[in-house]
């Protein structure tokens, strides 16, 4: 069996291939895979430091969301759910030290396609779908067709342990 990374192939293309071919402009800058593949998270999920769940308002599945957030892909119910982990809307995507950010991009309907979580020191983080994470020096270079374009940036203090995902640990 192949290992995951950057060398690792699916069907023709390595993991980096596909990812490019899907967000182009990770051509345009740094960008690192900091992660193998993994379907039990997705992007609102990393953004809340949660590695044990696939956040979606979407009925079915496993999909995990707060009962007092409406149960609809807004942009609204996006933005409740970080304000109830402690975030509140801000203007500014630079790097402030002793702040964690997030960005919630959007497709032109509003309804929300992705969120990135800013790293201490100013680079940001990105779950891309069941895919790897990848760590990225600006916004801009996810935005695209896929994943929309960033509508709204909140913010909240910075844990000191806030640079480590939450582990779920097995009983």
């Amino acid at each position: 069996m192949a290992r995951v990374g950057t060398k690792a192939r699916i069907g023709r293309l390595t993991v980096q291939e596909r990812i490019e071919t899907q967000i182009p402009g990770l051509r345009q800058g740094a960008y690192r895979i900091t992660s193998p593949e993994d379907p039990d998270y997705n992007c609102v999920a990393w953004g809340l430091r949660d590695t044990a769940h696939w956040w979606s308002p979407r009925p079915g599945g496993t999909n995990h969301w707060p009962t007092d957030v409406p149960a609809w892909p807004s942009l609204t119910a996006f933005v409740e759910v970080f304000e109830q982990e402690g975030y509140s809307i801000c203007d500014e995507a630079a790097y402030e030290e002793g702040v964690e950010k997030i960005a919630i991009f959007t497709y032109p309907s509003e309804e929300p396609a992705h969120v990135a979580r800013q790293l201490k020191g100013g680079k940001w983080t990105s779950k891309l779908g069941g895919s790897v994470d990848i760590e990225h020096d600006e916004l801009r270079m996810v935005a695209c067709g896929l994943y929309g374009d960033v509508r709204v940036l909140m913010c909240r203090a910075r844990a000191p342990e806030a640079e480590r995902p939450t582990i779920q640990l097995l009983s």
